[in-house]
């Protein structure tokens, strides 16, 4: 059996039903995993699952808010209760805003720290008091190439995902000992439904964004499904506390 295999593997994925999130969640099905979509929209987590299963994995949809800690927490509950353990997960629930420091309001600083910062701790934090019971366990967090440089107009946003990746080596360190490890993929500039859009009416910023990456062009969504199996599988069993750039190169210019 490989070493990537994931036959039989529990894997939770909040902000799994699109994007980045769908990406990550095709390749673990399709290396075996039983995959548990999560977000906000119930419709769209059906959506997600049922094309895993059209290509013949495992998936289902739960419908929670990463703002809702106490939602995140019955949602994990209930994936032990249904089937017994926990073994992988993802916490990839995130949101942005672009805009200068100057606008920034209360509101928009709440908002972007609940989803990215909060919410993503407090996810981590009672997956791993399940995973400490277990013995063993593996957490994942999706960051940012932002989690190391600066982009205009993103700062609020590059200070949420600094603090997850130093989140990260902190619950390594912490949960270690108990055997859960936890590390994170910092993705750089990815073409997604989410942004298209805006790339489509302002192609001179999407090339300006692309001549600073080594490969010469921008990520996909698919681009994460190694990167997730790796992570996931016991191919990484000695990982713990790495924070991975998935950026083409562009963190080397």
């Amino acid at each position: 059996m490989s070493i990537f295999d994931l036959t039989g593997k529990i894997i939770i994925v909040i902000g799994g039903s699109k994007s980045i999130g769908f990406g990550i969640c095709e390749a673990l099905a399709e290396q075996g995993a039983t995959v548990i979509i999560v977000s906000r929209h119930a419709e769209e987590n059906e959506a997600a699952a049922e094309k895993l299963r059209q290509c013949g994995g495992t998936a289902f949809g739960k419908t929670a808010d990463i703002k809702d800690v106490a939602r995140i927490k019955e949602v994990l509950d209930e994936v032990r209760t249904e089937f017994g353990r926990i073994d992988v997960l993802f916490c990839n629930a995130s949101v942005a805003r672009r805009q200068p420091l100057w606008d920034v309001t209360p509101e928009d600083y709440d908002y972007l720290m609940d989803i990215n910062l909060r919410g993503t701790f407090f996810s981590a934090l009672n997956c791993a008091r399940i995973m400490k019971e277990q013995g063993f366990g593996k957490i994942i967090c999706t960051t940012s190439l932002l989690s190391f440089v600066i982009q205009k107009d993103r700062g609020v946003y590059a200070m949420t995902k600094a603090a997850a990746a130093h989140m990260v080596r902190s619950m390594a360190t912490e949960f270690g000992p108990h055997g859960i490890t936890v590390n994170g993929i910092a993705p750089g500039l990815t073409l997604t439904d989410l942004n298209r859009k805006r790339f489509e009416e302002m192609p001179e910023e999407l090339e300006d964004m692309v001549s600073h990456i080594a490969l010469g062009h921008p990520a996909t969504p698919a681009d994460f499904g190694g990167i997730a199996v790796l992570l996931a599988s016991d191919a990484s069993n000695h990982l713990n506390g790495a924070v991975i750039p998935v950026d083409g190169g562009e963190s080397c210019l």
